[in-house]
């Protein structure tokens, strides 16, 4: 099945076709946010980048400072499932479109995900994978109060492959395994 491009801007209507499972190279700003700038984010504070609308990598790259730009060592995503409590809330309040993580997320996100118009994509969590889809760091906030680790990276990326893990209607590829798992179970024990 051949990829579905999604590049920014992440709109609704950009979003809103992608179907769990599908396949898809997405372009444009990535910001990481892990949980400490999550929880800044919703504890009241203003984010001092553009991320309504936008996409938020679940991610801590290894960057470092080479004269005046900064270069990317390495990029693989973190676990999702370690802000997946505030990842509703999250997505309400700046209206994110775009999630990129590892893993699954619970219930109440796919729910967000649904009411309010997101996605969540699933990629490879190896640290090299996102490396060579980074055409640049454009630009970083937090640094000094977090640290790089958990500093919001914004990253300009082209053409990072990652699968649709829940789509606009809330259905989720995870949902979808873990029924059929459950009837192959079932269908198995049955037979003993």
């Amino acid at each position: 099945m051949k990829a579905h491009a999604l590049q920014a801007p992440f709109t609704a209507e950009a979003v809103a076709g992608l179907r769990a499972g599908q396949r898809v190279l997405l372009s444009g700003p990535l910001h990481t946010a892990r949980c400490r700038v999550t929880k800044f984010l919703l504890d009241g504070m203003v984010s001092p980048a553009k991320i309504e609308h936008g996409a938020i990598y679940h991610g801590s790259p290894i960057i470092v400072r080479e004269g005046p730009h900064w270069v990317v060592r390495a990029a693989g995503a973190s676990a999702s499932v370690l802000v997946d409590a505030y990842v509703p809330d999250l997505i309400e309040k700046y209206r994110v479109r775009v999630l990129v993580g590892t893993g699954c997320l619970g219930d109440a996100t796919r729910r967000a995900c649904a009411r309010f118009g997101c996605v969540y994509l699933q990629t490879v969590g190896a640290a090299s994978k996102l490396t060579g889809n980074i055409r640049s760091v454009a630009g970083v906030h937090f640094l000094k109060e977090f640290g790089a680790a958990d500093a919001m990276w914004i990253l300009d990326v082209e053409n990072l492959e990652a699968v649709v893990g829940i789509d606009t209607g809330g259905r989720s590829v995870h949902r979808r395994i873990k029924a059929a798992s459950r009837r192959a179970l079932d269908e198995l024990l049955s037979s003993l």
